[in-house]
């Protein structure tokens, strides 16, 4: 499913459209007439939502779910507009929605929405208050709550997604089925602290990066510790490479280098759902070290 940092890198390439007047509107297939000829006033990323104004006073909330996306192209078919979610065109091309959820609105009663109103503060805002979200995760609800569980809840705070909350259990430590109870303050107020330092972006550069380095010496020993500590880094970068035609470029990379435990590795690897078998698994060989890189 994209996280924070990727709605908001989307919310930045679609602030393009703000100002340039529409030359047609899809929902779902459904041409919405009344849009043509406005424009988009505001985009804004709000933890895994989007919102989009318009000008004539309406608004939609997109939720991309876990397999979503958004395509620019300089030209789309009737057949690629119909099976969109959600279809935006100007004279310069079109952009091209598939959503979990498009929720059309009036602008002003937006902010309002159930599905925005019950987030936690978003990681990825200019100042999220940690003392809110330590109070909403302390709720006598959440007790018995798996931590990892927690984490993934957007009413909680707003962003974080499984990759995330791994990568952030694994830096601290903390076995994923650990009630929430038994995780002290500081240590629940440095996972979420470590969200906001890890979900970085600049905008005006068009860059988005995560950087974490790891080591096992609480997890020594544990069935997921395969390394005695690791480097990993994940950059991209989305410019707008044409103007006249609104063409993308999505350049990104993955770096991971690692010290390996006991000189034997496995690597396996395997769908989010649970049930499913590894599609990848080489079995335990020699290996003192190991770096893996994608592009």
């Amino acid at each position: 499913m994209p996280e924070g940092d990727n709605i908001h890198a989307h919310a930045a390439a679609l602030a393009a459209l703000t100002g340039e007047p529409l030359t047609g509107v899809w929902s779902r297939a459904v041409e919405m007439r009344g849009l043509r000829g406005h424009a988009v006033t505001r985009v804004e990323a709000i933890g895994k939502h989007l919102v989009i104004a318009f000008d004539e006073g309406s608004a939609v909330r997109v939720h991309l779910g876990i397999a979503g996306w958004w395509r620019h192209r300089a030209r789309a078919s009737a057949a690629a507009i119909a099976q969109a979610e959600l279809a935006l065109q100007t004279a310069r091309g079109v952009w091209l929605c598939r959503a979990r959820t498009i929720e059309w609105t009036r602008a002003r009663f937006a902010a309002g929405a159930r599905a925005l109103v019950r987030l936690g503060p978003d990681l990825l805002a200019d100042a999220p208050d940690l003392d809110v979200v330590l109070g909403r995760a302390r709720q006598p609800q959440h007790a018995a709550r798996p931590i990892g569980e927690l984490l993934l809840d957007q009413t909680i705070a707003a962003g974080l997604g499984n990759v995330y909350k791994c990568e952030l259990l694994f830096l601290h430590g903390v076995n994923p089925w650990t009630r929430v109870d038994a995780v002290d303050d500081a240590t629940l107020r440095a996972l979420f602290a470590d969200g906001i330092k890890w979900l970085g972006y600049l905008p005006s550069r068009h860059l988005i990066w995560n950087v974490g380095v790891f080591t096992d010496w609480l997890s020594e020993g544990q069935t997921f510790s395969s390394y005695n500590n690791q480097f990993v880094l994940r950059a991209g970068w989305v410019p707008l490479v044409s103007d006249s035609t609104g063409t993308l470029l999505h350049v990104a990379m993955n770096f991971r280098a690692g010290d390996v435990n006991n000189d034997s590795l496995t690597l396996r690897s395997k769908p989010e759902a649970f049930p499913a078998p590894y599609f990848i698994n080489t079995g335990a060989f020699p290996a003192q070290n190991g770096m893996t890189a994608r592009r």
